[in-house]
């Protein structure tokens, strides 16, 4: 490695090896993202979660009683969507 007349590796080559500058001066610290944004995404990320996992929850609840309605139960399919169909299945479940 090239000396200066110091007899210290230039600062251009030092840079190169991530050493830091002989000058003294602190080494310019690449751009990190604030604290404030990065906490953004962790609550954008919960809020995310908190959301979209109730209703994953709720699609699989309807396609689990549908497929267990026209499969298991051999019923037909266009009946899944009558009101009466689940109304009946409510009142068997939570009959007095």
């Amino acid at each position: 490695m090239p000396l200066n007349e110091d007899g210290q590796a230039s600062a251009a080559k030092s840079r190169e090896a991530g050493l830091k500058p002989a000058s003294g001066k602190k080494a310019e610290q690449p751009t990190k993202p604030s604290k404030s944004s990065k906490s953004r995404k962790k609550k954008r990320l919960k809020l995310w979660i908190r959301i979209s996992i109730p209703f994953l929850c709720l699609i699989a609840l309807v396609v689990g009683m549908g497929v267990g309605y026209v499969y298991m139960g051999k019923q037909p399919m266009s009946d899944i969507w009558k009101w009466e169909t689940w109304r009946h299945a409510f009142d068997l479940i939570f009959a007095p």
